[in-house]
């Protein structure tokens, strides 16, 4: 269900980055307090190499610090850059001799370069490497119990494989995931369109 639509008559979502102001005569207003696109509008006099580092050191300081209590800590891989690169700075911060595990699921016959650059990561940073796969009989028996456990229904196949991997992974006391790592470095081009103000 796209922007603010939602399943249910008369609901919408307030979206990420706005907030509603109810006024006393009855009528509200929507007001974009902060948009991605903001940023997008700001120079800086860093140098590729000075983000570079600055990235680096944001990453691995934010990773130490969210290993720093956990016994282990396993993390979810899917071919891109963003869990690779959590996968590198897991598996440099290490709390224990054995290797970081590490899960990857696709689905049968889709995407085989996605499954490719996960066994490639596993193999050159040296993980404990898990993959699963989810054949099409899945949807049917997975479906129902998933769209139980969410808040309204997800039209998202990657649903599915969240939801194995979850199990893949059930009884790891710490898991990290690359999710988030598109937001982050503006991998969508929505990111890069300025929010409308609705007054």
């Amino acid at each position: 269900t796209p922007q603010d639509i939602t399943p249910i008559k008369d609901a919408n979502k307030l979206l990420p980055g706005y907030l509603m102001r109810y006024h006393l005569s009855g009528h509200y207003s929507l007001h974009c307090y902060w948009s991605y696109s903001s940023y997008c509008k700001h120079s800086t006099q860093m140098s590729p190499e000075e983000i570079t580092k600055q990235l680096d050191e944001l990453l691995s300081r934010a990773v130490e610090e969210q290993h720093r209590d956990a016994p282990s800590a396993s993390c979810f891989i899917s071919g891109g850059i963003g869990s690779a690169s959590i996968a590198h700075y897991l598996q440099g911060d290490k709390r224990t001799n054995l290797p970081t595990t590490a899960y990857s699921v696709s689905f049968t016959g889709e995407y085989p370069e996605d499954r490719e650059a996960c066994d490639i990561i596993a193999d050159t940073l040296h993980l404990d490497y898990h993959p699963g796969v989810l054949n099409p009989s899945d949807l049917i028996h997975l479906m129902p119990k998933i769209l139980w456990h969410l808040d309204e229904p997800l039209a998202d196949p990657n649903i599915l494989l969240t939801w194995r991997l979850c199990e893949m992974a059930h009884g790891s006391p710490l898991i990290f995931t690359g999710m988030g790592s598109d937001e982050l470095l503006g991998g969508h081009q929505r990111y890069l369109e300025e929010e409308p103000r609705h007054d």
